[in-house]
């Protein structure tokens, strides 16, 4: 019984996690223009430039050919390179990362302490007005 209902869980979490994964590669092809033109309009690049930006990342691919690669290096943990910085994206979060696990560790245990406390304080002065 319990291993029915964990298969079941994990199922949906990966039916969730296939969702999120379509919903964001097709998000960014059903927008108007495409990338490699929006960064050349940033950075004035002539009409071959753009060809070329395009073959570089993969825009010059049938949509399915794209899907199967955006796939493919998600689940291989290519993120791929930022057009801010041209650092690989995952160098990019693992810098960032424990500025925020902290950020958010602070928060949730002050969470936690204000709601334990107002929760004691409401359960102690049951029917008042707090």
């Amino acid at each position: 019984m319990r291993a029915r209902y964990l298969a079941k869980k994990v199922g949906w979490a990966l039916v969730t996690v296939f969702f999120v994964l379509c919903f964001n590669f097709f998000l960014f092809r059903i927008m108007p223009g495409d990338p490699a033109g929006l960064l050349a309009r940033s950075q004035r690049l002539t009409e071959t430039e753009i060809a070329e930006q395009r073959e570089l990342f993969g825009l010059d691919e049938p949509l399915v050919v794209q899907f199967g690669t955006y796939l493919k290096q998600i689940f291989s943990g290519n993120l791929g390179t930022s057009y801010l910085t041209g650092q690989p994206v995952v160098e990019t979060i693992t810098g960032r990362m424990w500025p925020t696990i902290l950020l958010v560790g602070v928060g949730t245990t002050i969470a936690i302490v204000i709601g334990l406390a107002m929760g004691i304080k409401g359960a102690w002065r049951r029917g008042s007005g707090f």
